[in-house]
């Protein structure tokens, strides 16, 4: 599988869940485990199995050249699978993967220069089959959207190879033109007993003794983001033969900063001055040094 991604994010996007793990670098942590235990199989994806066949259905309906509908959009909240189902679909079928960010091809050109161009083609580098990921398509339809949506609407039209979307939230009116012309797959928050399962899968991996205790813990806290429940475990395993529950305080920093930028995130798209003033209210910040993020990363 030749996976291919285009992606220019502001410096404050890399600590979404997803984007920000290639900042979690240490001497002991020589890869992340959400890419070491990533699913290279569609039988590997964690929970929603519903929503995993429908995902499945719709890619074999390309490929007796039947396609349901010729895009489909993945949607519901961080690290429950849907980027993970898409990339291990792709990688047991052998499908060449184009990866791109839509948020940050709000220009209509920049759009159809990248996505335009791969759906016209059926292959890359010799292969017989392709897929087109737009990560994040919810934030195309931003205040800053300059064609980049009807750039997206066009393509899936004259696409000649399945397209996969993934957003969290979809429901954006700009958005209803993509959700006619795509089959919507909903994932829902994986339950607390799932990633349990699935950290001890990993805790014996790792040769890691973890307390059932610590694991419960480590689930509650990720609310139902698997993704997030792998990478603090790994964040307090880290050197450890042992992890106890007076371990997970390190947790406690790295809450700090997402709170922040979080923050940030509400801020730059709120739609009105109220709103972005509602994001901060959480934050026990000085208005200097609010003011010093804000400028950081606008």
């Amino acid at each position: 599988m030749v996976q291919k991604k285009y992606s220019l994010w502001p410096s404050w996007r890399s600590w979404h869940p997803r984007k920000r793990e290639g900042r979690l670098r240490g001497s002991e942590m020589t890869q992340l485990w959400t890419e070491r235990y990533r699913p290279k199989k569609v039988g590997e994806v964690v929970g929603n199995p519903e929503s995993v066949k429908a995902f499945v259905e719709w890619m074999k309906s390309w490929e007796i050249g039947k396609p349901i509908k010729k895009a489909a959009l993945l949607y519901g909240p961080a690290g429950v699978g849907k980027t993970s189902l898409a990339l291990a679909y792709a990688k047991e079928y052998g499908y060449d993967i184009v990866e791109v960010n839509a948020s940050d091809w709000r220009n209509e050109e920049k759009m159809k220069a990248v996505v335009g161009e791969s759906s016209h083609y059926a292959s890359l580098e010799g292969s017989s089959k392709k897929m087109i990921l737009v990560d994040e398509v919810d934030g195309v339809a931003g205040r800053e959207d300059a064609g980049g949506l009807s750039a997206l609407r066009k393509i899936i039209n004259e696409t000649r190879v399945p397209i996969v979307m993934v957003a969290n939230n979809p429901w954006d009116q700009r958005l209803a033109p993509i959700r006619e012309q795509s089959l919507m797959i909903e994932f829902k928050r994986l339950n607390k007993t799932t990633i349990i399962k699935r950290l001890k899968e990993i805790c014996e991996k790792e040769k890691i003794s973890v307390s059932e205790t610590v694991l419960s813990k480590l689930a509650e806290r990720s609310e139902g983001d698997l993704r997030s429940a792998i990478m603090d475990l790994q964040a307090v395993a880290a050197g450890k033969p042992v992890v106890t529950e007076k371990d997970l305080e390190v947790l406690g920093v790295r809450n700090r900063v997402r709170e922040i930028f979080e923050a940030l995130r509400y801020i730059f798209y709120a739609k009105s001055v109220r709103s972005a003033r509602a994001a901060l209210e959480g934050l026990d910040l000085d208005p200097e040094t609010i003011y010093t993020w804000i400028l950081d990363n606008a």
